[in-house]
C-alpha cells in the first residue's frame, strides 16, 4: 500500500485476553502509554486537579528527561530530524564525490552555517576586530547624541532585522500570487517588540533583573574591546549603563497591550497611513522607512497604508524615542547585535546563547536550539523546506505528500463541523452574522508546511551571486548572509518577487498555526507533526489532541470578534468571557488563546469519537501501571499532556505578570466546563473538575431547545 493512500487505523487486539479484548498494542498506543499514561501522578486524583494528575509525575520523580508531547518536545524532535536530513544529504554527496560548499546553493550553505554554529569555535583574537567592522557598518560606532535615531534603527533593521523598539514585517496581501503581478502584493505591518528581557525572565524561576543586567554589562564590554570610538567607550564605563538597558527593555515589554485593554481578547489590526503615525522632533517614521526600504521598488509615502497590531499602542512609543533615551537605545541595539551573533562569537558568546531562542526545557541543548533559530532567521522558507523533508525517511530531497492530504482532510472535516454548529445556532455568533461567518469559512484556504521545492528557493536566494570569500572569518561570512537574507526580505515590498521568506510569520519549529486575515489563509508548520514521525504514517485518532487541535483552533480563529459585523455577537462573546474570568482567576480580560482553548475542545472531541467509530474502534483500552484507560480518558490525558509546563506556583505568578496563562489553567478550565470530561472520570458534581457552574462556548442542543421554547 502506498503511503499516499488513506490508511485506516486498526488497533492490535490481544484476543487471547478474554477480559481485555479491547486492549490496544499498536505502536501509537504503546507510544501513548510510554510518553503520557506512564507518568500520571496517582497521588493527585483526576477529579481534584487534572493538570497535576497528568503533569506533576515528572516533577515528583525529578526526571526532566521525560519528553511528553509538549511544543518544546515537538521542536526538539524536529531539530533531530533536520540534523538527520543534513547528515543523509552530506553522506550521499560524499559517496558521490561531489561534496558541496557554502557557495554552491542555499542548502549546502545552510548546512555549512549549522556545522560552524555547532562547533562553538571562534578565534577570540579576531572576534573583536570582526565585531568592530560589523558595528561600523551598522552605524553604531559613529553614533553621538547629535545623530538621529530613525535612520540608525532603520539601518540596523535593514541589515539584521534587529527590531529594537517594535517589530515591522512585510507580509503578503490579498492579491499575493494573483494575476496582477504588479499590484500591491505586500503590505507593512507594525507590532510590539519581542524583548530579550521578557525571554530571560521567563526562562527559569531563579531569573532576576540583576542577573540580566550582569549579562548585558559583560556583553557591552565586548563592544568596547575593539571599539575606537571615544564616545562609545565613555558611555559604557559603569554598570549603570546595563541597568538602563534593563529599564528600557522593561518599558518596551510594557508596550504590549495587556489583557483587559481594547480588543486584547481578539487581536487584529487597524489600518493607518504613515502620516497618521505619531512622530516627533526625535523620531521620523518617514526617515526610518526610507532607510529600511532603501532597495525596494516602491517608496513609503505619507498616504501609504500601514497595518498596526491592536496589541501595540504605538502612541506610547513616542515616550521612548525622545532624546533622554537615545544613548540607552543605542546600547540596547549593540546588545541585541551581540545576542544575534552570539553562536559565532566563541567563548565570548556562551552567556548569550540562551537568549537567542524561546524554548524552555531542562533537557534542552541551548546551542542546538540557537543554531536552529539562526538558520530560520537566515533561511526562513528554506528551513520550512528542510522541515518538510523530514516527513520522508527514505529520500533526502523527496517530499511525501501523504501528510498534506491527511491534514487537508482534517481541515475540511473541521470546517464542515464548525459550519454545522453555526447553522444550528449553537455558537456565539448572532443570527444576522451567521451567513457572513459561513461564507468566510467556506472561502478559507489551508496550507501545511512550505512547498518542498529546492530549485525555486535557490533561484530566489541566488547564492552564487553573493559568494563568501575563503579569507573571511566565520563571523564575517554569517553577517554577510544575514545582510543578504534581510535585503531579499525588505526588497519584496512593491515588487513582483515571489517573497518566499515573507510568506509566513510562524516558526517552522512552533506547534501552532498562523491565520492570515488578508489572504483568509490558515497555515500549519511542520512541527505540529514532528512527534508523530517514526510512530505512524497516519494521523491516528489518538494523536488528534496533539495534531488536529491546531487545525480546530485555526478554523475557529476566523470567527474572532474582530471580524464580526454585529454588536450582538460581540455581546454574546463578552458574556462567555465574563463567565470564564473567575475560573481563570485573572483580573484582566482573557486572551484569545484562552477562549480558543475552550471553544476548540467540543469540535475536537467530536471528531475524535467519530474517527474511532469509522476505524471500527469505538471502544479501546490502554494499560499502564496496572490500570486500564478507556478511549474517552485517553483523549483527555493526551490533550492535557500537550500543555504541561512543569511549573510551580512561583512560575505561575511570573507567567501571569507577563500576561501568559499558565498550563494548569489552560488544562483545567476547559475540561471543567466540558461535561464529557466529568463523565469519563466519574467526577461528582461539586468537585473541582466538575463545578456547579460551567461556562460553555458552544450551546448544547438541550439549552438551545429550552431557549427557543421560552422565546415562543
Amino acid at each position: 500500500m502506498s503511503l499516499d493512500e488513506d490508511l485506516v487505523w486498526t488497533p492490535i487486539y490481544r484476543r487471547r485476553l478474554r477480559r481485555s479484548q479491547l486492549l490496544c498494542w499498536s505502536a501509537p498506543c504503546q507510544w501513548t502509554m510510554s510518553n503520557v499514561l506512564h507518568h500520571a501522578f496517582m497521588a493527585e486524583p483526576p477529579c481534584d486537579d487534572f493538570y497535576a494528575h497528568v503533569c506533576n509525575g515528572r516533577l515528583a520523580a525529578g526526571n526532566f528527561l521525560i519528553q511528553m508531547p509538549t511544543p518544546v518536545s515537538a521542536a526538539v524532535h524536529l531539530f533531530a530530524d533536520m540534523e538527520q536530513v543534513f547528515k543523509r544529504y552530506s553522506s550521499e554527496k560524499a559517496a558521490a564525490g561531489t561534496a558541496a560548499g557554502p557557495n554552491d546553493n542555499f542548502f549546502a550553505q545552510m548546512m555549512w552555517v549549522y556545522n560552524e554554529c555547532r562547533k562553538a569555535v571562534a578565534e577570540d583574537r579576531t572576534v573583536t576586530t570582526d565585531l568592530d567592522a560589523i558595528f561600523e557598518q551598522l552605524g553604531l560606532n559613529a553614533w553621538t547624541p547629535q545623530v538621529p535615531l530613525s535612520p540608525l534603527i532603520g539601518r540596523a533593521d535593514r541589515h539584521l532585522r534587529l527590531h529594537p523598539l517594535f517589530t515591522v514585517a512585510v507580509k503578503p496581501s490579498s492579491s499575493f500570487l494573483g494575476r496582477d503581478r504588479g499590484g500591491n502584493r505586500f503590505f507593512i505591518h507594525l507590532g510590539p517588540p519581542d524583548t530579550l528581557y521578557r525571554r530571560f525572565m521567563l526562562s527559569e524561576v531563579s531569573a532576576s533583573e540583576e542577573q540580566f543586567a550582569l549579562i548585558v554589562h559583560k556583553a557591552l564590554r565586548l563592544w568596547t574591546a575593539g571599539n575606537t570610538s571615544t564616545y562609545v567607550k565613555e558611555m559604557l564605563t559603569s554598570n549603570a549603563t546595563a541597568e538602563e538597558v534593563v529599564a528600557l527593555e522593561r518599558e518596551l515589554d510594557e508596550l504590549r497591550m495587556p489583557p483587559g485593554s481594547r480588543n486584547a481578547a481578539s487581536p487584529g489590526h487597524s489600518a493607518v497611513t504613515l502620516g497618521d503615525l505619531p512622530s516627533s522632533d526625535s523620531w521620523s517614521w518617514s526617515a526610518y522607512f526610507y532607510t529600511l526600504l532603501a532597495g525596494a521598488e516602491k517608496r513609503v509615502e505619507d498616504d501609504t497604508v500601514i497595518l498596526l497590531s491592536d496589541t501595540f499602542p504605538i502612541q506610547n512609543l513616542s515616550l521612548l524615542t525622545d532624546s533622554s533615551w537615545g544613548t540607552t537605545i543605542v546600547n540596547y541595539m549593540a546588545f541585541k547585535v551581540l545576542v544575534e551573533l552570539s553562536p559565532f562569537l566563541g567563548s565570548y558568546g556562551e552567556d548569550l546563547i540562551k537568549l537567542t531562542h524561546p524554548f524552555k526545557a531542562k533537557s534542552l541543548k541551548h546551542r542546538q536550539a540557537a543554531c536552529m533559530v539562526t538558520l530560520e532567521k537566515l533561511y526562513k522558507y528554506g528551513v520550512g523546506i528542510v522541515a518538510k523533508l523530514t516527513g520522508g525517511r527514505q529520500y533526502v530531497t523527496v517530499h511525501r505528500s501523504y501528510q498534506d492530504k491527511q491534514l487537508k482532510k482534517q481541515f475540511r472535516t473541521t470546517r464542515r463541523m464548525v459550519k454545522a454548529l453555526l447553522a444550528a445556532k449553537r455558537s456565539w455568533i448572532n443570527a444576522e452574522a451567521i451567513k457572513t461567518a459561513r461564507r468566510k469559512i467556506n472561502a478559507l484556504s489551508f496550507k501545511f508546511g512550505t512547498q518542498s521545492n529546492l530549485i525555486e528557493y535557490e533561484v530566489y536566494r541566488n547564492t552564487h551571486a553573493f559568494p563568501l570569500h575563503s579569507n573571511w572569518s566565520t563571523l564575517a561570512k554569517v553577517f554577510k548572509i544575514h545582510v543578504h537574507a534581510s535585503t531579499l526580505y525588505w526588497d519584496a515590498y512593491g515588487s513582483s518577487s515571489p517573497g518566499y521568506d515573507n510568506r509566513y510569520t510562524v516558526s517552522s519549529y512552533g506547534s501552532s498555526y498562523e491565520y492570515q486575515e488578508a489572504r483568509n489563509l490558515l497555515f500549519l508548520p511542520q512541527a505540529v507533526l514532528s512527534l508523530v514521525h517514526g510512530v505512524s504514517n497516519t494521523i491516528q485518532p489518538i494523536f488528534y489532541p496533539i495534531v488536529t487541535s491546531h487545525v480546530v483552533r485555526g478554523v475557529i480563529h476566523t470567527l474572532a470578534p474582530a471580524f464580526w459585523p454585529t454588536n450582538s455577537s460581540a455581546a454574546e462573546y463578552k458574556d462567555i468571557i465574563g463567565c470564564l474570568e473567575d475560573q481563570y482567576e485573572v483580573r484582566h480580560e482573557l486572551s484569545q488563546l484562552d477562549f480558543l482553548d475552550n471553544a476548540m475542545i467540543y469540535p475536537l472531541y467530536s471528531m475524535y469519537r467519530s474517527a474511532l467509530e469509522k476505524a471500527n474502534a469505538s471502544r479501546i483500552l490502554l494499560m499502564s501501571g496496572g490500570l486500564k484507560y478507556d478511549e474517552r480518558q485517553i483523549f483527555f490525558y493526551v490533550l492535557a499532556s500537550t500543555m504541561c509546563d512543569f511549573a510551580n506556583a512561583t512560575d505561575w505568578e511570573r507567567q501571569r505578570k507577563f500576561h501568559i496563562t499558565p498550563g494548569r489553567w489552560r488544562v483545567n478550565v476547559p475540561l471543567r466546563n466540558f461535561r464529557f470530561f466529568a463523565q469519563a472520570f466519574h467526577c461528582q458534581k461539586g468537585t473541582y473538575m466538575n463545578p456547579s457552574k460551567q461556562c460553555n462556548a458552544w450551546k448544547s442542543p438541550r439549552s438551545l431547545f429550552a431557549t427557543n421554547k421560552q422565546s415562543n
